[in-house]
């Protein structure tokens, strides 16, 4: 291609008769797919360097520019070794792509293509040079208009192979690394090979005065970088750099050094690793005015579409008749091309790969899903660099996040510190038709835990107008890939918020900065239009002061009352509280505060340093999990929470346990309203507040056999107070509560004295509404592409068809929001066997509460706390240990036990999955077919191989495919 001609023409303009001509003169079958190979044989040469002397037969040039610029040279034996060199390169990069299915193979009878040396100026070309300069090109630099009807290599740039040779200043790259421009000539002419399966193309086409399609070259030229990278990865450059011989994802990073990398266009690591500032742009960067740098947003599409098997997507999005000037010559809008790549994802196959440093996708998803994909990549360069070649030092352009202000140059991320004191931000962002928007987080507080973890990042995101489904148009990309999310919706107020809990995750590995990228692709692109959105986001932090005592009558039995001062239980200062602030949404149900204010209160109960040290990660780690779960119907989720977090849970229950040896200890705390007050009408609180203290003296609970007194076994008091809020919207709340003692209860005659202020600043998602419900994010986003894939179609079907929302449940004051009225979700009702079968899955993490309730009810059969943390410790969350070892273990991981105790799939069924599967594979290819199977059976967990294998066995015997 030849981005920096002014005459640049349509991607369709002279499209019909250069193909034809190109393919002909090259004597190549117009046939896709890979032709059978000898074992162990190389592959055939498609190409072959004209090492005979004169000119090829049919060799012209329609450049514009005098011939005598491009001289046709006998070949030079001394320039073999570089020749040889060339030739291969162009070869294997062939081959990468009829492997692929994107070139076609040479038949038997035909002769290989000759590539005629020619001479240049080379390094001293005058202006008159092109980029690419026509060095090594094959086929034309531009795909769509032809330069030369026969594959050319400048002798000159040739040389370049077996030594440095830095070209003219604006070529550097191009120059230096000479394998990177085969591989894109390469994929010129496998593009090629594609688009010549359709040619709708009428007479009028051939009119080259018709008006350049700008929107069709950018999606074209996108295509052909993506296939060069993809064909560039058969190829190791000899004399590059060490450490980055392997033209990969590392090898582009390394050499990538900044805008234009010395190149204004061309086939430059920018563009391979898609970080041109086309995201921020409307369309995906698509103009009618759309400059050369506006294809990057789509080459990360394409890339992401690469990672499907054998390249099967993107065969078949582009063998599929694209959009065509009419009849007078008006060439399609930018919506027709928009609409023709959708539709071409979606219908292309779900198949995988396990193409090293890029992520796939569902492809029902279509644009969206390859959009927020793409993006989320293009993010994570830093981190997916790290990972593909852990051995090497991390280049260090992208140790400083130039990745990231790369793409959002045109429009770049504001910057919010987030710490104790500055918890939660507000932002307002208009995001245009598929593009993107960004903030980042910088995390300066505390951190928490040996693992000295942060906490999760919350977010909420409003738009007037939006319903839950309506959302699905907003989608979140970070560097460690895209977070679903989930919609509260009021149907009665008209309005829906979408939240995030994700975990903070910088974009460079070791930085302290995490972008947070909102896309704007609906599911059907072309209905896509412009949103105003406004966001939430922070850790929310809520804290306590207290300044309580009271009294206690310590006298023994039938003594006179001694009445001994004790202050009231420590609570936590800031403290992050994960999780969105609510109606409907309960994250935390093991609060002692009850109620709708259980969101506001969150965690103030803490006792001690260590016990805020432990407590802290594990619940991160579960509302982490809970976010990144999700509903994938192949996950047991509960049990995956359980299992990931243990460690995190059995910290926090030995701090605990510890801490109930001395000093004060937070037991129960209850606030309610009062008098109609709710938090859309924030008014009185009454309350009440109970605490150990081990500086007492314990005495028998015989207090109704002495007979009426006022003495208690744990310290406590009545409270009342008031709700006040300082800021309230769609999606965040701040405020406080304060709390004094009533005078209901004296002790010895003396009243409780002192205060408690609570104080909160959160992310919520609609807390004034009290008939919300939640709006579940399509299953085509929620479940993994990998997942996907492994399912039957009726499978697919049948999750499609779940309903998104679930029922409205309006918030009572007994119960913690979303939970039914009738549960309180206490350790003794869920101990109960018929209680339990209720409310167990009403209770929202109960999984993380189990290991507790596991405890107390030890306790309450007489054991000591400390052996039954000791006990709960030693368990391990595996189907062997749980079954077979300690019942506490069972009791604290009733999840995993519940998955461990269902059917196991037999080998037999396995066996009969596998040959089902494979049955009717070519059996040069079964042996390769069955360890995939198989391989994909091991990555099964035991719900997936049960919905899975079971049901792909039932459907194909009705098909009267029966196993042996």
């Amino acid at each position: 291609m030849h981005p920096g001609d002014a005459s640049f023409p349509s991607v369709i303009v002279r499209l019909g008769r250069t193909i034809a001509a190109i393919l002909l003169v090259c004597g190549v079958q117009l046939v896709l797919g890979a032709v059978a190979q000898e074992q162990g044989s190389r592959a055939p040469q498609t190409f072959k360097v004209q090492r005979e002397p004169g000119l090829t037969p049919g060799l012209a040039f329609k450049t514009g520019l005098p011939e005598k610029a491009f001289e046709p040279v006998d070949y030079d034996p001394a320039d073999e070794a570089a020749w040889a060199a060339f030739e291969d390169a162009v070869n294997d990069a062939a081959q990468r792509l009829r492997d692929a299915h994107i070139f076609s193979a040479l038949q038997k009878g035909f002769t290989p293509i000759p590539i005629q040396p020619i001479s240049k100026s080379g390094p001293e070309a005058t202006a008159a040079q092109y980029f690419p300069a026509d060095f090594g090109q094959f086929t034309p630099p531009d795909v769509w208009e032809t330069k030369s009807n026969i594959p050319r290599a400048d002798v000159n740039w040739v040389r370049s192979f077996t030594r440095r040779v830095e070209g003219p200043d604006e070529q550097t790259f191009i120059w230096r690394d000479p394998y990177t421009l085969t591989a894109y000539a390469v994929a010129e002419h496998g593009m090629l090979r594609l688009v010549s399966k359709v040619l709708p193309i009428p007479q009028s086409i051939d009119d080259p005065t018709g008006k350049p399609d700008a929107v069709g070259n950018i999606i074209f030229r996108s295509a052909v970088l993506s296939l060069a990278l993809y064909a560039a990865e058969a190829l190791t450059d000899p004399i590059a750099e060490p450490g980055t011989e392997r033209l990969d994802l590392y090898h582009y990073a390394a050499a990538f050094t900044g805008p234009g990398d010395g190149s204004a266009s061309g086939p430059t690591p920018i563009y391979f690793l898609a970080h041109g500032q086309s995201w921020s742009s409307p369309w995906g960067g698509i103009s009618d005015d759309s400059k050369y740098e506006t294809t990057s947003a789509f080459i990360g599409i394409f890339n992401s579409i690469l990672a499907h098997r054998d390249a099967d997507a993107f065969v078949h999005i582009f063998t599929r008749p694209w959009p065509m000037p009419d009849a007078s010559g008006k060439v399609p809008e930018n919506l027709e091309w928009i609409e023709w790549l959708d539709e071409g994802i979606k219908s292309a196959p779900d198949s995988l790969s396990e193409r090293k440093g890029y992520s796939a996708f569902v492809s029902e998803r279509g644009l969206a899903g390859a959009y927020v994909t793409a993006l989320s990549d293009a993010i994570s360069l830093s981190r997916r660099v790290a990972e593909y070649a852990p051995d090497k030092p991390l280049p260090e352009i992208l140790s400083h996040d130039y990745h990231v202000r790369n793409i959002f140059a045109f429009a770049p991320c504001q910057v919010f510190e987030v710490n104790l004191k500055q918890a939660v931000h507000d932002a307002d962002i208009e995001i245009p038709q598929v593009a993107t928007r960004c903030i980042k987080v910088r995390y300066t507080g505390p951190t928490y835990g040996k693992k000295e973890r942060i906490p999760p990042i919350s977010i909420s995101a409003y738009a007037d107008g939006y319903d839950g489904i309506a959302y699905d148009t907003l989608l979140l990309a970070t560097a460690a890939g895209e977070r679903t999310g989930i919609s509260v919706e009021d149907a009665t107020a008209h309005k829906a918020v979408k939240t995030w809990t994700v975990p903070f995750e910088p974009d460079v590995p070791g930085g302290d900065e995490m972008t947070l990228a909102f896309a704007n692709v609906a599911p059907v692109a072309s209905e896509t239009v412009p949103i105003s959105v406004h966001l939430s986001f922070g850790i929310s932090v809520t804290g306590a002061i207290s300044t309580l005592s009271t009294y206690v009558n310590t006298a023994p039995p039938d003594e006179a009352c001694s009445p001994t001062l004790v202050q009231g239980p420590d609570f936590a200062g800031a403290v992050p509280f994960p999780g969105i602030a609510s109606e409907r949404i309960s994250l935390n149900t093991n609060s002692p505060v009850r109620g709708e204010l259980a969101n506001l209160v969150g965690l103030i109960g803490f006792g001690g340093e260590d016990v805020a040290e432990a407590q802290l990660p594990a619940l991160f780690c579960i509302e982490e999990m809970r976010s990144l779960v999700g509903i994938d119907p192949l996950t047991n989720a509960s049990a995956a929470r359980s299992g990931m977090c243990l460690p995190e849970i059995m910290s926090a229950q030995s701090a605990y346990s510890q801490l109930e040896k001395s000093g004060s200890r937070l037991r129960d705390m209850s606030i309610d309203f009062a008098g109609g007050s709710s938090l859309s009408r924030p008014g009185k609180l009454v309350g009440q507040l109970e605490w150990n203290d081990s500086s007492l003296p314990v005495f028998p609970k015989t207090r109704n056999a002495m007979g009426p007194d006022d003495r208690t076994d744990d310290p406590g008091m009545m409270l009342q107070g008031v709700l006040s809020l300082q800021k309230v919207s769609e999606t965040r709340i701040r405020g406080r509560i304060d709390l004094v003692p009533t005078d209901e209860l004296k002790t010895c005659g003396k009243e409780s004295e002192g205060k408690v202020t609570i104080v909160f600043d959160e992310v919520a998602a609609l807390p004034e509404e009290t008939g919300t419900a939640l709006v579940y994010a399509s299953p085509l986003s929620m479940v993994g592409p990998k997942a996907w894939s492994m399912m039957p179609a009726d499978a697919r079907a049948k999750l499609k068809a779940t309903s998104r929302r679930d029922a409205p449940k309006v918030s009572t004051g007994g119960a913690a929001p979303g939970v039914a009225s009738d549960c309180n979700c206490s350790c003794d009702e869920l101990a109960d066997p018929v209680r339990s079968d209720v409310c167990r899955t009403r209770c929202e993490g109960y999984a993380a509460q189990a290991p507790s309730c596991a405890v107390e009810s030890a306790v309450k059969r007489g054991e000591s706390r400390q052996i039954a943390q000791k006990r709960l410790q030693a368990c391990r969350p595996s189907c062997g240990d749980l079954m077979t070892g300690d019942p506490i273990c069972r009791d604290a991981f009733p999840e995993i036990v519940r998955t461990c105790q269902s059917d196991v799939v037999s080998e037999r069924e396995i066996s009969c999955y596998v040959d089902l599967l494979t049955r009717n594979v070519p059996s040069s290819m079964r042996a390769f077919a069955v360890s995939q199977v198989q391989k994909s059976v091991d990555a099964m967990n035991e719900v997936a191989r049960r919905e899975i294998i079971r049901e792909q066995i039932e459907s194909q015997k009705a098909e009267g495919n029966i196993c042996p």
